[in-house]
Parts: structure tokens; C-alpha cells; sequence
């Protein structure tokens, strides 16, 4: 059975919404139905990097991450999908665009084997997901945004 990643892309600036964290993925709306709609640009499946990013998913790593949890103050949308996985959902973490640097920086000091590399390159995916803004949304640099994720069986 194979062990999926299901990220959310979240923003939050102090000049706006009250300072709320606001999802800026593609949702929609069918009758009572709701959900994120699907996007192939999205990080998919890599068995190394997800034993960096949450320790004991697929792998360990003397450098791998702690799960978080859910944050607190996780916005109602991604609360919502969390939720309606039930069990499924394991693992849930959060990652900030500055923490993510942190690790690729935290990679890049290693001694480099094939490995660390497609961590590396599944890190830089992650942030250039992260930085893949819908037209709708108006995001200055200086917001802070976060990725929020679980995995799946």
C-alpha cells in the first residue's frame, strides 16, 4: 500500500483578515460536497523526503522532523478536509517558507550522497509550490505562508 502527501498552502499578513491565516488553493463547491481541487503542480510521492519531513513516515532520518500536528489557528477549509480523512490522516505537520529554507540550508551543510540530493530537490519543490499564487489572491512578499500537510495509507 502506498503513502500519499496532501498539502495546503496558507498566508497570513498583519494588515489583513485580522492578522487569520487564509487558504489560497483552489477549492470548490459541488451541492453539499467540498473539497480542493486537484493540482498536478502539487509535490507527490518521494519515500526519502517523507521521512525528513515527519519523522517515521516511510523512514528516519538523524535529521529528520518531529511531527507538529494541526496548527491551532489552521483555517476552517483545511480543518474541514482534515477532518473528513478521519483516521486515514496521519502525521500532520506544518511547515513555514522560512523553516523550509532553514532544512535546505540544514541539507545543503551535509555531505551530499543521492539521497540528501532528492530531499533537497522535494524541499525546493515544496517551496515552489508554496510560492504558486492563484491570480485571484493579492499576496505581498513580506506575508508570511505555510504548508500544512498529512500523509495517507
Amino acid at each position: 500500500m502506498g503513502c500519499d502527501i496532501h498539502l495546503f498552502k496558507e498566508y497570513r499578513s498583519p494588515d489583513i483578515h485580522n492578522n487569520k491565516w487564509i487558504s489560497y488553493d483552489h477549492w470548490y463547491s459541488e451541492g453539499t460536497e467540498m473539497g480542493r481541487a486537484f493540482d498536478d503542480s502539487a509535490p507527490s510521492r518521494n519515500y526519502d523526503a517523507f521521512g525528513m519531513l515527519a519523522e517515521g513516515v516511510r523512514g528516519e532520518y538523524p535529521y529528520s522532523v518531529e511531527c507538529k500536528g494541526l496548527p491551532d489557528d489552521v483555517t476552517h477549509l483545511v480543518r474541514t478536509e482534515h477532518k473528513s480523512w478521519g483516521v486515514d490522516a496521519h502525521s500532520v505537520t506544518y511547515f513555514t517558507e522560512v523553516e523550509l529554507n532553514a532544512l535546505i540550508i540544514r541539507l545543503s551543510i551535509m555531505t551530499a550522497d543521492d539521497t540528501v540530493n532528492r530531499q533537497k530537490a522535494y524541499l525546493h519543490h515544496m517551496l515552489q509550490y508554496m510560492n504558486q499564487i492563484p491570480f485571484e489572491f493579492h499576496i505581498e512578499e513580506s506575508t508570511e505562508k505555510r504548508i500544512v500537510f498529512w500523509f495517507d495509507n
